[in-house]
């Protein structure tokens, strides 16, 4: 049974250009363009890693709504951007301060520590 996650932003190559970095205009340094610190979570739901942490980003996404966004991308329907900010494991979770260069997450995390990580850089 599928659950949908309605306060996860899911994504897409546009959206991200838009609003988050526009790489094909600067692919040689990552400049977050967004107005609202966030949280950009690159996964599978073909891992089962990925499949387990979404409840947990559901969570964040809810609880920090009014402090930072959190974007989610499906990995399976934006190949291009994948191979651009992934590397051969998922997830990766770039946290975007605003005027800041982003921090990248992208070994397994414990969700505690993603939390309080995500906290101490976007809630200045």
């Amino acid at each position: 049974m599928e659950v949908k996650m309605k306060h996860l932003n899911h994504i897409d190559k546009c959206r991200f250009l838009n609003e988050i970095y526009n790489y094909e205009s600067n692919p040689d340094k990552f400049t977050y363009i967004g107005k609202t610190p966030s949280m950009v979570i690159f996964a599978s739901p073909c891992s089962k890693f990925c499949v387990e942490l979404e409840p947990a980003l559901e969570i964040m996404a809810k609880r920090r709504r009014e402090r930072y966004k959190v974007y989610y991308v499906d990995t399976d329907l934006e190949p291009e951007m994948s191979r651009n900010f992934v590397g051969r494991r998922v997830p990766v979770i770039y946290i975007c301060p605003i005027g800041a260069a982003p921090t990248i997450v992208s070994e397994t995390i414990n969700v505690r520590d993603l939390f309080n990580l995500a906290d101490r850089l976007l809630t200045k």
